[in-house]
């Protein structure tokens, strides 16, 4: 028997992807990369707005391409379907059945509005999972489930955006789709979790993952300091017992973490600070959290001071003290543990020509590669999944087509 690689994981499982923009396609990336048969459905004529969202870029044919689509989308089969018209429950109860979980990030309730949700999923595939992303969760759990969510409206409510811009600076969004990103994550991982125990009994159920729970979820450190002491840290800031921090170099910044005992008594002696172990203000961690940034922080910030990155990282490493320099785009585009580890791929797509994308970082036996097929054009398939899957005849794709159903 053959030796599982990334793209095998999950071969078998047959995904319905119902999402748009990126934390619906991520989650299903995810997925596909990993050897899931992914159907993503569009409305037929425009399909997925990220279709025309950038980045933008060029394809070696010099012809323009939308890489923002293109990366979450990829390893998917394409199908149109306009789930408003009067076909589509028919399509759809024929489909349905043939996969083992349906995804969705509508609006919330809006599957249900359709007439597509949990109870008709439950009805036409009682093993399916229904897995919903949402900005808030779904109508019924949540306050806010009928208000727009984006990636930086949950960013504010979740506390995130009142970490950036520094103690002083206004607050600012990140900048990058972390509640997308991050939510599609989980919703993989939540959508295994569900397929697992829908296999074992017998009993598909509805996952449902909003932006704003994934978001706060990971201020857990944050929100237990104000659990415990009502302490609301300065942006910027953070409390350990054991050093960590950003020092500035000559030429940039560099990241330390002495977060082992060890670390902290070679780090003190390494920037002349041995006097501070002794310090009765550290002695219990709870002391440290306290005073330990405002009473050696300083000190490793005039050591570095005079130094290059590069030199700092250096005398750090020699030391076995973990350090990093803190990496711009550009820095972490051209690092070499990155390109080693295929995390920049190029896949030839069928109608765009060669683009780049972000590798997987699911790693299996020493394999670096996931599957690699391009997105595909819109609807492209079809017409072979209506036959292929839901046993559709030529006479009743055509009139589909024709009605505009598809």
């Amino acid at each position: 028997m053959p030796a599982l690689t990334p793209g095998r994981l999950l071969s078998g499982v047959r995904i319905l992807d119902l999402t748009h923009f990126l934390a619906g396609p991520y989650c299903t990336m995810l997925l596909a990369d990993l050897g899931a048969e992914v159907v993503k459905v569009e409305r037929p004529t425009t399909g997925d707005p990220a279709r025309a969202r950038g980045p933008f870029g060029r394809s070696e044919t010099g012809k323009q391409i939308a890489t923002g689509f293109l990366g979450p989308n990829r390893n998917k089969r394409s199908l149109t379907l306009n789930l408003k018209a009067a076909e589509a429950g028919a399509i759809m109860q024929r489909l349905v059945p043939h996969f083992d979980v349906v995804v969705e990030n509508m609006s919330a309730g809006t599957l249900n509005r359709l007439g597509f949700g949990y109870e008709f999923i439950r009805k036409v595939n009682p093993r399916a999972v229904l897995v919903s992303i949402s900005g808030y969760g779904q109508p019924g759990t949540s306050p806010y489930a009928d208000l727009p969510a984006f990636g930086p409206i949950a960013e504010a409510l979740s506390g995130f955006t009142a970490r950036t811009g520094g103690r002083s600076g206004k607050p600012m969004f990140t900048g990058i789709p972390l509640a997308d990103t991050l939510t599609g994550a989980y919703a993989a991982f939540a959508t295994l979790a569900a397929l697992i125990g829908a296999r074992s009994s017998g009993v598909g159920c509805h996952v449902d993952v909003s932006q704003y729970d994934c978001l706060v979820s990971q201020m857990e450190r944050l929100l237990l300091f104000w659990e415990t002491q009502h302490l609301e840290l300065p942006p910027g800031s953070e409390r350990n017992w054991l050093p960590t921090g950003v020092v500035e170099a000559l030429d940039g910044y560099v990241m330390y973490a002495a977060v082992s005992e060890e670390y902290f008594q070679t780090l003190a002696r390494l920037v002349g600070a041995e006097e501070v172990l002794a310090d009765p203000r550290l002695h219990t961690p709870r002391d440290r959290e306290e005073h330990l940034t405002d009473l050696f922080s300083p000190r490793v910030e005039s050591w570095a001071n005079g130094r290059t990155r590069a030199e700092i990282v250096a005398t750090l490493r020699s030391a076995g003290i973990p350090v990093a320099p803190v990496h711009g785009i550009r820095d972490v585009y051209e690092d070499d543990n990155l390109r080693a580890r295929s995390m920049f791929i190029e896949i030839d797509h069928e109608a765009e020509g060669r683009a780049s994308y972000v590798g997987n970082p699911v790693k299996v036996n020493g394999v670096m590669r996931a599957r690699e097929e391009s997105a595909p054009p819109m609807g492209r398939d079809t017409e072979a999944i209506l036959r292929e899957v839901a046993g559709a005849t030529e006479s009743e794709i055509g009139a589909w087509r024709e009605s505009g159903a598809i």
